[in-house]
């Protein structure tokens, strides 16, 4: 005699979930999927991994991209390789043609995401390199937009950069800093912990604060403007690992901590008030610096024991069952774990989703949150390497 038995799965599904024995998982769960997304209570493929357009250079891997809107009410599309800065031509489909058009140099840092803002119709980038550069579309060449006059730095001068770029009060901000400067300094900048910096260095401070001037942000020298300026936090044990801005409040991440910065309103020489959220050696933290990724006022980003969600006014888990799965692919990482908030995939294609890219030997995992569902999914792709955050660009 035959037996007949079928179940119906039905939504809203629960997504992946590897932390329960199979036989323990809610119908609406799964404990292993890959390249399946769930969306609007339905069970869809995903779409196909494809290159719209090739990378601007074939061994030179792409750091990032974005798009901006200059002085004249032009769309640029831009992107980053070590060489420096590329543009989207306008007509982009020719057969065998390099659809990116070279910019300029200086050059950037090797295998670092690039943090990038559009400031009063000017593009401002960097990735760690010892200064801050600037494109606003029409010049021909990108500029230094962070030089330091000779009082500064002992007579010679020198630049300031960063690993990470934002901006609260009008005023740009570089966070966990690198600097350089021509002649040899005995007695650097106060607050830097420093006590020599040798000629043609270039020197990191991870706990260090940079911003601009109010409303002037190609000056960042406080000796020509007193509202630009720094602020080492030599107080905390551990380094800036990224950040979050929400209007007139910035969330500073740091390895076992977060640094909560406002605006003072009174004074120019102080413009910003700093708090830790936390007075205790360790605590929750982005121990993975480019997993940081927002979308309005809500962020993520992945802490040493839980993948969460920020707001101005939130603070939630968000791993679930997945957590140990993507806890266990980070910890196997062979570089730079990278994330973003992608609101659509194609015009009229709206999903809305933070995903985090992880970089390992036989290829990419891709574990993507939807903020809609609160579910997770797993996208796994042979084979490719993501180095720039994954991001929404014109084109």
């Amino acid at each position: 005699m035959s037996t007949y038995f079928e179940q119906t799965y039905a939504g809203p599904y629960k997504g992946l979930n590897t932390q329960k024995p199979d036989l323990l998982l809610d119908p609406s769960e799964a404990a292993a999927m890959n390249n399946v997304w769930l969306r609007n209570d339905e069970i869809r493929s995903a779409p196909p991994f494809t290159k719209v357009f090739v990378g601007p250079e074939q061994n030179n891997a792409t750091l990032g991209q974005t798009s901006f809107l200059d002085a004249n009410g032009q769309n640029h599309t831009a992107a980053f390789t070590s060489r420096g800065l590329w543009q989207l031509q306008a007509i982009n489909n020719v057969p065998g043609q390099n659809p990116w058009v070279y910019v300029g140099a200086p050059s950037l840092s090797v295998g670092t995401p690039i943090a990038s803002r559009s400031f009063a119709n000017v593009l401002y980038y960097t990735n760690g390199v010892p200064y801050l550069l600037s494109w606003d579309g029409i010049e021909s060449a990108p500029q230094v937009a962070s030089q330091l006059n000779s009082s500064t730095f002992g007579g010679q001068g020198g630049s300031v950069g960063g690993l990470f770029l934002y901006e609260i009060n009008n005023q740009v901000c570089l966070l966990n800093c690198t600097l350089f400067n021509v002649a040899q300094i005995a007695n650097p900048i106060p607050g830097t912990g420093a006590t020599t910096l040798a000629a043609n260095s270039t020197t990191n401070f991870p706990q260090l604060l940079w911003y601009s001037a109010n409303g002037i942000p190609n000056q960042f020298d406080p000796t020509v403007n007193i509202s630009a300026g720094f602020n080492n936090f030599l107080e905390v044990p551990d380094n800036f690992t990224g950040v979050m801005a929400f209007g007139e409040v910035a969330y500073l991440f740091r390895n076992n901590g977060i640094t909560y910065q406002t605006i003072t309103g009174s004074s120019a020489l102080a413009p910003f008030y700093f708090d830790h959220m936390w007075s205790s050696e360790y605590g929750v933290g982005c121990v993975y610096p480019w997993s940081i990724a927002q979308y309005g006022s809500v962020g993520f980003f992945v802490s040493t024991e839980e993948i969460y969600k920020i707001g101005v006014d939130t603070f939630e888990a968000v791993g679930g069952g997945s957590r140990d799965a993507i806890m266990a692919d980070l910890a196997a990482a062979i570089g730079n774990p990278v994330a973003g908030v992608i609101s659509s995939y194609a015009y009229g294609y709206i999903y809305l989703r933070y995903e985090l890219c992880i970089p390992l030997a036989q290829g990419t995992h891709i574990y993507s949150y939807s903020l809609e569902d609160k579910n997770w999914l797993f996208q796994s792709y042979p084979r490719v390497q993501i180095l720039g955050r994954p991001s929404v660009c014109w084109r």
